[in-house]
Formats: structure tokens, sequence, C-alpha cells
């Protein structure tokens, strides 16, 4: 008896234990179901019949959000039965693959998902037993849609970064280049000018002379185009009606794009005043049209409209070239045959053509691009090969008043003959040929070559100086450096400034005044002329 209450007792501890030690495997199992049902990844487990079969055992919660299917239609179901061809096929290849290795398989995927096709890192992971058999599959996925389009994004505005970089390299290139070949010019043209002025009309002479000087000129015009790329142009600005500026425009491009375009103006409500250069609007829709004019081949359709644009940081996001502000909005589309992605790229850098031999210098839209840049707007362009091209340019809308004429001074100018101009210019031949243009107009011209012989001349001038004719790039101190030293001496002096490069872009311009006399090289006699006698109040 006493044998069979142990023998009882003992089945009666084993008995509770054992319970115990279900419940707590429930609970852990409970507890792992909770987590795995929380967890943002697609979980479930496949188990490995003997006869081959691979038959789903259990799936999370996100596996049925994702798929959209119901729990009884996967738990126990044969998976060739559940996933589509050639998804099941293809699962069974990975399995194997698994089986083989020993470990664990993963693979990039695409799928179809009621918000939108999502990428997804599956893994499989083969459990096995004691004798090497794999009996059960370990699967996960993992949503890699985000990241996959952060990388995209980060790619893209990589992409926009280095374009940006690039224009702004070869816009500094152009400017330097515009600069030098500007000097040389100013040199040609004044030359061939005075000798054109010398010559009598009826010497075959003066017809070559004339060559000269309209291929010079031709070629002054190609260093402003790229000037205006490199947002270097000399710049008039002025406060316009958005509206007003392009109705005005209107007729001339009819009659530049010619019958087979049908241009439509569609002005927007709005788009208010903007401060741009004095003839920016103008060249932006010539060079535009012109452009789109180009790429239609027979009748086509060119549409010009105008809005108002407030651009929040949502709308700038991805867009590095994008600002937050109030815009006043431009838009030139076109009905043509539109870019590839390949010319995309490469649109607004100079002397990049697509037009045949004769028909461009792939300077218009680097114009524009400039021009843009320089009134501190942007410009996005949209193009299909066949369905047309799309420029939208984005101009800060101006609020404040126009600027006031200045009043015309009283003081009676003095005769040329009276007027001593001190010219400084450190290109030898620039000097001499200015010396003597100005010389020829009745002036009194001292010479100098460099800043410190220009203060040791002006000293010696028994009748002072009255105006001071300097290049900005100069050895020793600058031309603004220089006119300071002068004003020193000679408290009522003028000043006239020049340079190849452009007002508001000329190293060590930083405190030049806007309004001050301004001559861009190269320069014509009579808008030497001309500038001289505006910088003497004449």
């Amino acid at each position: 008896m006493a044998g069979d209450l142990a023998y009882g007792l003992r089945a009666l501890r084993t008995a509770a234990e054992q319970a115990r030690l279900e419940e707590g495997l429930r609970n852990s199992e409970n507890r792992l179901a909770l987590i795995l049902n929380n967890v943002a990844d697609v979980i479930f487990s496949v188990m490995v019949e003997p006869g081959g079969d691979l038959r789903f055992g259990w799936v999370n919660r996100r596996f049925l959000e994702v798929t959209g299917w119901e729990e009884k239609r996967v738990v126990g179901e044969i998976v060739s039965r559940v996933l589509p061809e050639p998804s099941a096929d293809f699962f069974y290849r990975k399995y194997r693959e698994a089986v083989q290795s020993g470990k664990a398989v993963s693979w990039e995927q695409e799928s179809g998902h009621p918000v939108g096709n999502r990428c997804s890192l599956v893994t499989i992971v083969p459990v096995f037993d004691d004798r090497g058999a794999c009996r059960n599959l370990i699967g996960m996925i993992h949503d890699l849609t985000g990241r996959k389009r952060a990388e995209e994004e980060r790619e893209k505005l990589r992409n926009q970064l280095f374009q940006a970089q690039k224009l702004e390299s070869i816009g500094r290139l152009a400017g330097g280049v515009a600069h030098d070949f500007n000097n040389m010019l100013s040199v040609i043209i004044s030359y061939a000018d005075l000798i054109l002025r010398r010559t009598d009309p009826s010497d075959p002479l003066s017809g070559d002379l004339q060559r000269i000087l309209a291929a010079a000129q031709h070629s002054a015009e190609l260093t402003r185009q790229l000037l205006a790329f490199a947002r270097k142009e000399p710049v008039v600005p002025q406060v316009l009606e958005l509206n007003k500026a392009v109705d005005g425009m209107i007729p001339f491009l009819r009659r530049l794009l010619g019958e087979n375009i049908d241009l439509v103006w569609r002005p927007g409500e709005g788009p208010g005043q903007v401060r741009v250069g004095s003839t920016h609007i103008d060249q932006i829709l010539t060079n535009l049209c012109v452009n789109a004019r180009d790429a239609i081949e027979g009748h086509g359709r060119i549409l010009i409209e105008t809005g108002a644009a407030d651009l929040d940081a949502s709308h700038c996001a991805g867009h590095p070239e994008y600002s937050t502000g109030e815009y006043a909005r431009l838009a030139v589309s076109d009905n043509g045959q539109g870019m590839g992605a390949e010319v995309l790229a490469k649109v607004f850098e100079p002397f990049y053509t697509t037009k045949g031999p004769g028909k461009g210098t792939g300077l218009g839209l680097a114009t524009v691009y400039g021009i843009v840049q320089q009134d501190k707007g942007f410009i996005t362009v949209q193009s299909e090969p066949g369905r047309g091209t799309a420029f939208e340019i984005y101009l800060p809308r101006f609020s404040g008043r126009p600027e006031q004429a200045l009043p015309e001074t009283s003081a009676s100018p003095l005769a040329p003959s009276q007027t001593t101009l001190l010219l400084v210019e450190d290109e030898p031949a620039i000097l001499r040929i200015t010396t003597l243009i100005l010389q020829n107009l009745g002036y009194a011209v001292v010479g100098a070559s460099s800043p410190s012989e220009a203060l040791r001349l002006a000293q010696s001038q028994p009748n002072g100086i009255h105006l001071l004719v300097t290049d900005m790039v100069l050895p020793e101190m600058n031309g603004l450096e220089l006119s300071r030293k002068l004003l020193s001496l000679f408290p009522g002096l003028k000043r006239l400034y020049m340079s190849g490069y452009a007002a508001g872009s000329i190293p060590g311009s930083e405190g030049l005044e806007e309004g001050t006399p301004f001559l861009p090289k190269p320069f014509t006699i009579p808008e030497l002329a001309a500038k001289v006698r505006e910088a003497l109040g004449c």
C-alpha cells in the first residue's frame, strides 16, 4: 500500500509538472504569436512533407494584410495552390537552393499591392532535424519600398546637384573666356571703326572694313550671350507688369514664328510685377519661342501662359533649384518633337544643339538659363519624344515701388577741350586706341597703365582731373579702390568704369553703386562717346 501511495504521489506530481510545463509553453507560444503578429515584417512558416510538398503552417497578421487573403485560404494549404505562377515555381527553386546550401537564402522581388507596387527582401531559413532532413522553412518578407524610394530620391538630388555644379563651372569658364575675348574685340572694333571714319566711302577698302566690323560685332553678340549664361551680363533692372510685358511681345512673336505656328496667349490672373533686366522678358520669350518653332515640323502650336505661384517647403522638396516664396510664373510649351532624357540633361549647356549645321549656335537656351538665374528665379523643363516640351520660369514677385528717375543736374557741363580725362587701362593695345579715340573727340587725355602711375600723373595735372575712365580689373588695386583714392584728391571727380566682365560680377566690384556709369567691352566709338558724355553730365 505504501508503494502504491508513493507511486500515486509521483504520478500526481508528474501530472502537475506536465500541466505546468504545458501552460508555460502555451503562454510562450501566445507571447511569441503576439510579438510576431505585431511586427512590421511578413513572417510565415512552411512545413516540408515527406513527399516533398510544401504546406503553409502559420502566417502572421501582416502576411494577411499585405496579401489581402483570409487565413483559411493559406494555413494548411499547399504552397503551389496558394501562390500564383511563376511565383510558386520560383519559391520551390529557392527552397531547393536553401536545402542544398544549408543556410538562409534571400532575394529581392517586386509585387503588387493595393497602394502600389512594393519592393521587398524575402528570406527563407531551412530548419533541419537530428537526421539532417529539412522539416520546416521559416520565411520573412521585409518591405524595402521606403528605402528604395529614398535611395532613388537621393540619386535624383545628386544628379540635380551635379548638373547645377556643372552649369556653374561652365558659367565661370564662359565668363572668363568672354572677358578676355571682349578685350581683344575692343581693339579690333575700335581700330576698324577709326580707320573706316578716315576712309572715303567709295574706296573698296571701306567695304572690307565694314565687313570686319560686322564680324567683330557678331562675335561681340556671342560673348554677350555667354555672359548672360554665366550670369555676368550687364543688367539695368526694371520693374515690369509681367502680363503687360508679354502682351507687348505677342505681335512681334507672331511675325517671327510665321503662319505655320499658332501662337496662343493666355494671361493668368495676378502674376503681378517682376524686377528684371530691362530686355530680359523679350530675350526669354524670343529664345524659347524660336526654339519651340524649330522643334515643330509643319504646322504646330505654341502656348504662352502666366500666373502666380506661392511655393512652400512641400513644393520645393526634392528640387534643390527651387526656393520658397511668391513667384510670377511664365510658361512656354509646344507640341513639337520633344526631347529624350539624354538631351534634357544637356539642354542648358552653351553650344549644345541638336539642330543641323548653320541652324543654331546652341546659346539660346543657355542664355535663357543665365538670365533667369541672374534675375533670382529658376527654370524647369519637361519633355518627352513625340509629346512636345514645356518650359516654366519662376521669377520673384516684386511688391515694392518702381525706381524713380534721378533728377537731372543743372550744372553747366564743360566743353570737351576744357575737360581732362584720366584713362587707366593695363592692356596696352586698348590704352592706345581708347586714348586716340578720346583725343579725336576733343578731350585732353592722360593715359596710365597702372593705378600707381595714375595717382602720380593725376597729382601733376595743373587743371586737375574731371573724369576718371578706368578698367575695373587692374594690377595693384581695382578700379573702385583707385577711384576712392582719387576722390580724396579731387572731390568732384566723375567716374566711368569699363570691363570685359559685367557690372555686378566684376572681381572687387561689391561696392559699385547701382546706376554708376559703366561701359562693357567691346564698345564702339559712338558708345564710348555717349558714355563719356553721360558720366560728365552732358
